[in-house]
């Protein structure tokens, strides 16, 4: 009797995990025919140009521009220019991701657009405000390239003191 008991026992407690295992998948399932029926409904994202201008509700302005092989970033009044890094993330968005790896955008493949800075660490929302000029940087000739060097080598020399830094570049005629 009590081998028959932990016989019985033993086989109902075996067939628990494969009930709860299916059950979950049940669940998976239903949620992702969800997602794929909210896809479905959901109205086709409208195009970002290649290079725009937008601005955060914190205020700031920025240059996003998607024309080149890597993302450009500018926010105005600033020098600097990012290179973004895109990753993709949950519901089809697209994370932005500095040099260091912060996250500094994310878009939805609505076109609903965060930006994410010092005075925004959460995010602020951003809206399109027109077209932006393009942040790829022009190529260089070499004239324009020889006064360039000439230009750098001064501005060195300056900030050094006075003292002559000359710069020099070796090229093969590829």
């Amino acid at each position: 009797m009590t081998a028959m008991a932990i016989a019985l026992a033993a086989a109902v407690l075996s067939l628990l995990p494969i009930g709860s295992e299916a059950a979950a998948q049940n669940r998976g399932n239903v949620q992702a025919e969800q997602s794929d029926r909210l896809r479905e409904r959901r109205p086709s994202s409208p195009t970002l140009p290649p290079v725009g201008r937008y601005v955060a509700e914190s205020g700031e302005g920025f240059i996003l521009d998607r024309s080149g092989r890597h993302p450009l970033l500018r926010f105005e009044r600033r020098d600097e220019t990012w290179v973004l890094r895109p990753s993709a993330a949950p519901r089809g968005d697209v994370i932005y991701r500095n040099d260091a790896g912060e996250q500094v955008l994310r878009v939805t493949p609505g076109g609903g657009m965060t930006v994410y800075t010092p005075r925004a660490p959460s995010g602020s929302p951003a809206s399109f405000t027109g077209s932006g000029q393009s942040l790829t940087p022009p190529t260089l000739g070499p004239h324009l390239l020889f006064r360039l060097m000439a230009q750098r080598s001064y501005m060195v020399s300056q900030a050094v003191g006075g003292r002559l830094v000359e710069v020099n570049l070796d090229v093969d005629e590829q």
